[in-house]
């Protein structure tokens, strides 16, 4: 009788285990503890970047400040206007993570975290940038991961003016 038993708890184990593994590296969970920070990457952050949904647009272009250190200028824009809708400045802490005080939109004031992660224990894990947001104006948080779309950021340079009522409102050429 127990030997059977051991056997059925194997078999169920050996069903459960790698349905759970494929759930959490789906965007329906927090994907973070399932993964390890690799090095932010700097060199191909810069550009214009979004997440499955288009629910979020987010443009970066990093600059440094007058010590040398690496800083992230973060737009997030409305994917159906173009218009920028917040605005914020990012620099990263000593655990690989760039974090950057936002405002604007619907939002309000929040935090926008950047992370590079490396997926090691997933079944077809794969290496991404996750994004988390947390509004400081009420109880939201969520968490994404998100894929460039442009190599360009978005700047006065590559911009025009949106016929909008706000004067420094952006969208693309």
């Amino acid at each position: 009788m127990q030997r059977v038993l051991y056997l059925l708890t194997l078999l169920a184990f050996s069903i459960i285990v790698p349905l759970g593994a494929q759930n959490i590296c789906s965007a329906q969970i927090h994907p973070w503890p399932w993964a390890s920070p690799k090095p932010f990457p700097w060199k191909s952050i810069q550009g214009t970047w979004t997440e499955k949904s288009d629910e979020y647009t987010l443009s970066f272009q990093v600059i440094k400040n007058t010590a040398g250190e690496n800083l992230i200028k973060i737009h997030q824009i409305d994917s159906e206007t173009g218009k920028v809708i917040a605005r914020g400045l990012g620099s990263e802490n000593s655990s690989r993570i760039v974090v950057a005080a936002m405002s604007g939109g619907p939002l309000g004031q929040f935090t926008l975290t950047i992370r590079s992660m490396q997926n090691i224990n997933c079944i077809n894990g794969h290496d991404f940038i996750g994004v988390t947001i947390e509004s400081l104006d009420n109880d939201l948080l969520t968490y994404f991961e998100i894929f460039k779309i442009s190599d360009l950021p978005l700047t006065p340079a590559n911009t025009k003016i949106y016929k909008g009522p706000h004067c420094d409102d952006f969208i693309y050429h």
